[in-house]
This record gives structure tokens, C-alpha cells and sequence, in this order.
């Protein structure tokens, strides 16, 4: 019900206002209100999948940000303590072998010249996981490679 451009009576009268009432209306305020659900929603899901849960980054005392997201490719590697092996991932892949991440990096480095390599390793991981993986990315010819850590706080 709009009431705009009608005079109503307020409980006191005509008040200084005049009694005009303003037309307030609720669809395009509730529209806007799902965009920024919507928006914040979506933003924190790729916040939360960059993370990668499960991995507890070492610390390390000095460091430099990352800049540029666009031309990474993360490995992520955690370590399943009932076997006693890293379970790698590579662009959100599941990787059996550090051998199986060449094909993917070569792929990836032919679309992106630019292409960057962040490992995130679990701190209990053993560096004889990490180094096959140094390895393939030798292998694919990737010119950076990174670790990803912890800052101190």
C-alpha cells in the first residue's frame, strides 16, 4: 500500500512535516540485500577453498606476500598419518603421485607464460614428499616455485 502524495493525519496532527508520509518500499531494498548475501557468500567460499582445510602451514619468520593469484597453480600436501604418505592436490585435483602433477603444470604453464607454483605443505610433512614434487615441476619447467607459510602474528 503507497500512501505517496496523500496527506494522512499523524496522532498529534498536522505536525511540521505537514503530515506527508514517505514512500518506503521493501522489494528493492530486500533485492539488494541478497546481492550482498550473495556476493559475500561466494567470496568467502573461494577464501575458504584457497585456504585448503586440513593444513597446518609452518611458521617462518620473515616472508613475502603473494601479489598475484591469477597466475598461480597451489599444490597442496597433507599427510595421512594412518599410512604414513602426503596426499597431494593441484588446481583442486587430487594427484596419486608428484609424477602425476607434470601433464597438469605443463598444460597449465602453455596457457599461462606467467605461471607460478605455491606449495602448501602440512608442517608434518616429511621433505622426502616434497622433493618429487620439486622435481615435476623441474620437469614441467616451471621458472617459480614457492612455499607457502604462516606469518607470525
Amino acid at each position: 500500500m503507497s500512501f505517496s502524495g496523500r496527506r494522512r493525519r499523524s496522532r498529534e496532527g498536522a505536525g511540521a512535516e505537514g503530515g506527508m508520509q514517505p514512500d518506503f518500499q521493501v522489494a528493492p531494498m530486500a533485492d539488494v540485500l541478497f546481492v550482498l548475501l550473495v556476493f559475500f557468500m561466494s567470496i568467502t567460499t573461494v577464501e575458504v577453498l584457497r585456504a585448503g582445510k586440513g593444513i597446518d602451514l609452518p611458521q617462518a619468520l620473515g616472508g613475502n606476500r603473494a601479489a598475484d593469484a591469477a597466475h598461480v597453480v597451489t599444490i597442496d600436501v597433507s599427510w595421512d598419518e594412518g599410512h604414513a604418505t602426503a596426499l597431494l592436490r593441484a588446481a583442486n585435483q587430487p594427484c596419486a603421485a608428484a609424477t602425476d602433477l607434470v601433464p597438469i603444470l605443463q598444460a597449465r604453464l602453455r596457457d599461462d607464460p606467467a605461471l607460478r607454483v605455491v606449495i602448501r605443505a602440512d608442517r608434518s610433512v616429511e621433505y622426502a614428499s616434497l622433493s618429487p614434487i620439486l622435481q615435476a615441476c623441474r620437469q614441467a619447467h616451471i621458472p617459480t616455485v614457492a612455499f607457502a607459510v604462516k606469518g607470525q602474528d
